[in-house]
């Protein structure tokens, strides 16, 4: 029999934590489980990218915590009794209250994705609360798993690592996507427009290689989350003259392929957990810059597979991007090592394997612990 996983997200608004859970949706082998997919808040741009063997419910709620969400949820639950509940990022809390209402025996994990820890801590009695409710915790960075076991008091053998994997497009064709800019000289950052990804600080960078080397190009693709930011990026351009050498696509959905096209990707985060930008990064044979922050480093293996600068650096961001530029042959080096990496050991397979494991695991635990209390069934 089908073991009946539930994959649950507040929304479907094109992030990190969304993508993995339509990811994993999409990706658990269809002879062994059946898979559902809800969201508790609003849907999003995701919402086409589900599987047609995903089922598919919307919670859709008023505010992000409504509690006659929590009610129509927990019902839910009771009636579709899944073994597990999967939950993602920032709909943990009112998954946990539906959980509870509704009194069922569902397994029920959270995944982790919180990409701010280097710059906003959470509250930790809320979190304690919420986490003592879990029979697992699913971490996507080394960061994120010590914060469950140090602070969160979760114990070791109840928290995972579990990276970020991308999904690869097959038999891809190169669309002439007519991108601004010369061949070998397309520098490009991927990221929402938000006070975590430190996009001034890129774009100071930017001014100084393009001193240097005149023929660059900045492309800049992510959606715009806070309004202020972008007028206040847009101010910098005027200000030195920099409109015509960088350009803003906005949100797109072939970022994949616009990559193809580039030859220096850059990650400019003053915070991040497991970045997934950077596994496109290296599926795309890209050369890198990225901030050490996270699980950069590691993704990066020290240097090895990318260039690593401190957050909020310009200088050091500047030389980075300018060296890769000039020097083909380093760009070409990292990039392979990076795809290689990637392929090796984040791949959707490799993260898959270990995903179900920690599934069986837990369902197994579970069927000892009534067998050991047959009281309790």
């Amino acid at each position: 029999m089908s073991i009946r996983i539930l994959q649950v997200v507040d929304t479907l608004i094109a992030g990190g934590a969304e993508r993995m859970a339509v990811n994993i949706a999409n990706s658990l082998p269809v002879n062994d489980f059946s898979v559902s997919l809800a969201t508790t808040w609003k849907t999003g741009e995701l919402q086409s990218e589900i599987a047609p063997h995903v089922r598919k419910f919307h919670f859709l709620a008023r505010f992000r915590y409504d509690p006659d969400v929590v009610i129509k949820f927990s019902r839910f639950l009771q009636k579709e009794d899944f073994d597990i509940i999967h939950v993602h990022s920032n709909a943990l809390i009112i998954t946990v209250l539906a959980h509870q209402l509704s009194r069922t025996d569902s397994l029920l994990i959270w995944h982790d994705h919180y990409g701010r820890l280097e710059i906003r801590k959470r509250p930790v009695f809320l979190y304690w609360l919420a986490l003592s409710k879990l029979d697992g915790v699913l971490s996507v960075s080394r960061k994120l798993e010590n914060w469950a076991v140090n602070e969160m008091k979760v114990p070791q053998n109840k928290v995972w690592y579990l990276p970020n994997f991308v999904e690869y497009p097959l038999n891809q064709e190169n669309i002439d996507l007519n991108l601004p800019g010369k061949s070998g000289f397309r520098i490009i950052c991927v990221a929402n427009i938000r006070k975590q990804k430190d996009h001034l600080t890129l774009v100071k960078a930017f001014l100084q290689v393009i001193t240097v080397i005149p023929d660059a190009t900045l492309i800049m693709v992510g959606k715009v989350n806070e309004p202020d930011l972008l007028v206040e990026l847009e101010d910098y351009l005027s200000e030195h003259g920099l409109k015509g050498a960088v350009h803003f696509l906005g949100q797109r959905m072939d970022v994949l392929n616009i990559l193809r096209f580039c030859d220096v990707a850059v990650l400019s985060s003053i915070s991040e957990a497991f970045p997934l930008v950077l596994m496109e990064y290296g599926w795309a044979k890209l050369g890198v810059v990225s901030t050490r922050v996270g699980d950069c480093e590691e993704i990066l293996l020290g240097g090895e597979a990318g260039l690593l600068v401190q957050p909020g650096d310009i200088s050091a961001m500047a030389e980075a991007i300018q060296n890769l530029l000039e020097h083909p042959e380093i760009r070409r080096r990292l990039a392979e090592n990076l795809h290689e990496h990637v392929s090796r050991n984040y791949s959707k397979q490799a993260v898959m394997t270990n995903l179900v494991d920690i599934y069986q695991t837990l369902l197994q635990e579970r069927e000892a612990k009534k067998f050991e209390n047959p009281s309790d069934c």
